[in-house]
């Protein structure tokens, strides 16, 4: 509660911070017994929660990793997808991005930012290819 307060008053450092702790906690699910699809969901939620503030902080290959850590237990996870899918984007990995985002079109076909964020990664990686194309003709 204390994160997601300091998260809506921007104050995006503390509230990672506070989301890492979250997740450091739950580090291992498997001490939580019967609770643990529960420690599984709360640490998740915390990664995500802390690649929000990574997005907007610009820390792009945190988010990645974050989102990383989501996926490899949820593979389908929207906010993961579309959140890796835009730090994929500010790293120049437009394969990779689209890949996330035809992914999250299937996932969750109503989700207008993905449709939005997908055409952007399509048109830049049009623009990759056009200038590769030029740079091994010459």
């Amino acid at each position: 509660q204390l994160a997601g307060s300091l998260f809506q008053a921007q104050r995006l450092r503390l509230a990672a911070k506070h989301y890492q702790e979250i997740a450091s906690f739950l580090a291992r699910p498997e001490d939580f017994k019967e609770q643990r699809p529960e420690a599984l969901e709360l640490r998740r939620g915390a990664f995500l929660n802390e690649a929000a503030c990574m997005l907007q902080l610009g820390e792009m290959s945190h988010v990645k990793d974050l989102c990383d850590k989501v996926l490899k237990e949820e593979p389908e996870q929207p906010k993961a997808l579309f959140r890796r899918a835009k730090a994929l984007l500010a790293l120049k990995e437009h394969q990779a991005a689209v890949e996330d985002l035809q992914r999250l079109k299937e996932v969750d076909p109503s989700n207008v930012a993905g449709q939005r964020l997908l055409r952007e990664a399509k048109e830049e990686l049009r623009k990759q290819d056009r200038v590769s194309s030029k740079t091994y003709s010459k």
